[in-house]
Parts: structure tokens; C-alpha cells; sequence
């Protein structure tokens, strides 16, 4: 494997390496002195997304994810020999294993004591490497299972993770917009030659990055280990191809019905490009803006005027392929909703204008990015070199915080002001909960200063 890009994060003091093999597959290892771990993980391009691109039933991406983790292979070739495999005793650690399905990837990891790592690096290639005539020989076994797991999820009509995509697809369908199980009869109709198809098609160099997290530097056993999983493949035939959907931005509204709530909470959603190459004063402006919308929300809206409970800012990275949806939310009683859409809107129009032009605007500035300049230290998380390895299986580069601070120190109050009439310029989508129906909170918004403050898209 070839050594490609090189950079530490002086204040985290984690080494980021990017190696590329022969196949064209990466890896990027994160060495953290902090840890004694082994985090290893392989993130492939097989989401549910792409069960429409290949014509096949929804559903097929996880229940290969069933059949191919916990299933035997060509190395383990029982469910005890995977338990006996996983497990420590006197001279070995135990090592864990598991795998997920999202939208958009299907991440399959192990970790454990670095003690371990040869048997990790094991694992994760009998995951891969699996012999698609067991496919058939485990289809049944696993099928009841799905079937239980799928009859545990809400309806759709109370599926607030489904029903939010449709809501930002205005329920023109595409992979993003069912869910990543699937619903029962689909999963009663999924075939072995499915699940083969997705397999093959999906598990191709071109798909797939390594990502691994260590507190040392890799042992020549560790490298060989890691070049035997990317030799499973060879060397990609075809370039790798994204569902084509995109989030429409046509200004509406949606309520969803929670019955279990009281309150109601709305949320008004920007829709923005994902983006290769990192603009790191942008990055370091809408870290600000984050922490500026809580702090200006959470000291008029709540402590000031006492309508709202919390405010939150979100951030919708697995609803598509090229944008992200930002979300400034803000949760209050329903008698209050009117003055909440007024104390909002006079919240963009004038109040952080005033807050950041004021005394204690500054000293929160300052304070705020004295975060970047004395960091504390990063509790230690397993999934470390996932999230940040992840960009490179979207064709985006590294994070890299040295940059980011270096922007942080020359932005000032007015860059952020600036930022935030930006990001307000957008055309919005409106997301509503609460128990009701929804009829009136929809009309009371209509007719707010706030929903006709933003234009209509006009694309």
C-alpha cells in the first residue's frame, strides 16, 4: 500500500495517514495516542439507496448486511466457530464484531485490544470475501428474523425518519425515500439471486474505503493483514455511480403528527451542496453559527421571553449524495407558537445583528474561538476514524482542524453576521411536530412574518 497524504492535528495530536492499494481502495489510519484499540472498518458504497438504482426489492441491502456479518464463511465455518473466534481467553482478547446499514453506506467494523488486531483484520476479510452459495444456504434462517425486526418499526404514517424523506423529496420516490429494512411483503419476496446481484454489483473496489483507528503505527503483520482484505478485489472496472436524487427546495410546509407529545416544535430546513473541496473559513463561520443560534435562541427565546423549552441546530448528511439539510429548531408550549414565529423572525431581522454588535457579543465571540486555540480533551470513541475517514468515499478531502483554526483566528463578528444573512437568504423548508392535525399551526404559519420573509425558489 502506498502512502498518499500525511497530516496531525496539532491539538488533537492524531496522526492521519491515506494509503492507497494496487485496486485503488484506501485506508485511512487515524493514530491516536490516546488509545489501545484496534477500530478497524470498511465503509461500502451498498446503502439502501442503491436497491433502486439496481432495480432490486427494498430491503435487499440489509438483509445482506444479516447474511454476510453473522452468517458462516469460508474461514469460520459455524456460528460457533464465529463465537469461538470473537471471544478472548488467557492469551487473547475478545475481539467485537457488527455491521449497519444506512441510506446511503453499510459499515462493517470489529474492535478490540490491539492484542487483537490479527484476528480482527480476519474477520472483517471473512465478512467480505463471503462464498455467495451460503446466500442461499442462510436466506431462511435469517428472513423470520428481518421479519421480526421490521414488524417492531412504527407505520409509515408514524415514521418520522421515512416521512422526513419524502418530505424533503416532496414524495417523488428514490432510494431515499423508504426505509432501510423495507416493508414485509418485500422482504418475503427477496431471492438468493437478489441478494447475490446487490453483492456483486455493490462490493467492487471502486465502493469501498478502510478506515482505522490505532495508538500506535501498524505492525508489518497488521499492513499485511489489511493488504489481504483489499485483495479480495481487483482492480475497478467501472467508476462508482451515486443515486441521482435531489432535494427539492420549493418553499412548503409539513406537520408531522406525534401523538405522544405535547408541545410542538418547528424547524426550518436549509437545503446546501455538499462540497469536495473544504472552504475552511466556511467551516469555521458555520461553527460559529451554530453555537451563535443556540446562544441568541436560548437567552431571548427562553430566558427573556420564556417561549421556548430548547433550541437545537441539525445537520442531514445521509439524505442524499450532493446536499445536506440544516436545521434551526426550537420546541414550545402550542399556546405560545405565534409568538415563537414572531420572536423568530425578529430573531434573524434585527436580534443577532444586535447581539453580535454588542459588548457581550464580543466577549462570546472571542470565547468561542478560544475553542479552536484550547481544545479539551476528546473522549475516545471507536468510530473516530469512520466519521473521518468517510469523505474520502465521497470524493471530499480531509478535515484537517490546523487549517481550520488558522480561518477561526481571522474571522470576525462581521464575517459572522455576513454568514448568517446568508444562510437566511436560503429558501426554507418547514418542518412541523406536535399532536394535533396540524391545520391550524400550517395556517399560522402561512400567514407569519417569518414563513413570508422567504422568497419562493425559483428553480
Amino acid at each position: 500500500m502506498k502512502k498518499i497524504h500525511q497530516f496531525t492535528d496539532s491539538l488533537t495530536k492524531i496522526q492521519h495517514t491515506t494509503y492507497q492499494f494496487n485496486n485503488g481502495i484506501k485506508l485511512m489510519h487515524a493514530l491516536n495516542p490516546s488509545s489501545i484499540d484496534y477500530a478497524l472498518t470498511v465503509i461500502v458504497r451498498a446503502g439502501s439507496s442503491f436497491e433502486t438504482t439496481n432495480n432490486l426489492p427494498h430491503g435487499t441491502a440489509h438483509f445482506l448486511e444479516h447474511i454476510i456479518a453473522g452468517n458462516p464463511n469460508k474461514l469460520l465455518k459455524s456460528k460457533f466457530e464465529i463465537d469461538e473466534f470473537e471471544s478472548g481467553n488467557k492469551d487473547e482478547p475478545e475481539i467485537f464484531t457488527n455491521a449497519s446499514t444506512s441510506q446511503k453506506y453499510m459499515y462493517l467494523y470489529a474492535f478490540g485490544n490491539k492484542e487483537g488486531s490479527n484476528r480482527i483484520n480476519l474477520r472483517i476479510k471473512s465478512i467480505l470475501d463471503y462464498p455467495t452459495q451460503n446466500i442461499s444456504k442462510y436466506i431462511e434462517k435469517e428472513r423470520p428474523i428481518i421479519l421480526a425486526e421490521q414488524s417492531h418499526d412504527n407505520k409509515d404514517k408514524h415514521n418520522r425518519h421515512l416521512q422526513f424523506s419524502k418530505f424533503l423529496y416532496d414524495n417523488k420516490d428514490n432510494g431515499f425515500t423508504h426505509t432501510v429494512i423495507g416493508e414485509k411483503t418485500d422482504i418475503q419476496n427477496i431471492t438468493p439471486q437478489n441478494l447475490e446481484t446487490f453483492f456483486k454489483k455493490q462490493f467492487a473496489p471502486e465502493n469501498i474505503i478502510i478506515t482505522l483507528q490505532t495508538g500506535q503505527e501498524l505492525l508489518p503483520s497488521q499492513k499485511e493483514g489489511l493488504q489481504n482484505i483489499a485483495n479480495i478485489y481487483p482492480k475497478p472496472t467501472n467508476k462508482a455511480v451515486s443515486p441521482q436524487t435531489h432535494i427539492s427546495t420549493s418553499k412548503r410546509i409539513r406537520h408531522f403528527k406525534d401523538e405522544q407529545i405535547e408541545g410542538v416544535s418547528v424547524i426550518i430546513l436549509m437545503t446546501l451542496p455538499f462540497r469536495n473541496k473544504i472552504d475552511y473559513k466556511a467551516q469555521a463561520l458555520e461553527f460559529l453559527f451554530r453555537s451563535l443560534m443556540r446562544k441568541v435562541s436560548r437567552g431571548i427565546l427562553r430566558e427573556k421571553l420564556g417561549l421556548i423549552y430548547s433550541t437545537s441546530i441539525s445537520n442531514h448528511v445521509d439524505s442524499s449524495f450532493k446536499q445536506r439539510v440544516v436545521g434551526y429548531e426550537v420546541i414550545s408550549q402550542p399556546k405560545n407558537f405565534e409568538k415563537v414565529l414572531t420572536a423568530v423572525n425578529n430573531l434573524i431581522e434585527k436580534d443577532l445583528k444586535e447581539f453580535l454588535n454588542s459588548e457581550e457579543g464580543e466577549v462570546w465571540f472571542q470565547s468561542r474561538i478560544s475553542t479552536y486555540i484550547f481544545p479539551r480533551t476528546i473522549p475516545y470513541k471507536t468510530s473516530y476514524a469512520e466519521r473521518k475517514g468517510r469523505a474520502l468515499i465521497e470524493g471530499k478531502e480531509l478535515f484537517e482542524l490546523d487549517k481550520a483554526v488558522v480561518q477561526a483566528l481571522k474571522v470576525n463578528t462581521n464575517d459572522l453576521y455576513e454568514f448568517t444573512k446568508e444562510f437566511f437568504s436560503n429558501t426554507p423548508l418547514f418542518w412541523i411536530e406536535s399532536d394535533t392535525d396540524g391545520k391550524k399551526l400550517t395556517e399560522k404559519l402561512k400567514s407569519s412574518k417569518l414563513y413570508n420573509r422567504f422568497k419562493e425558489d425559483m428553480l
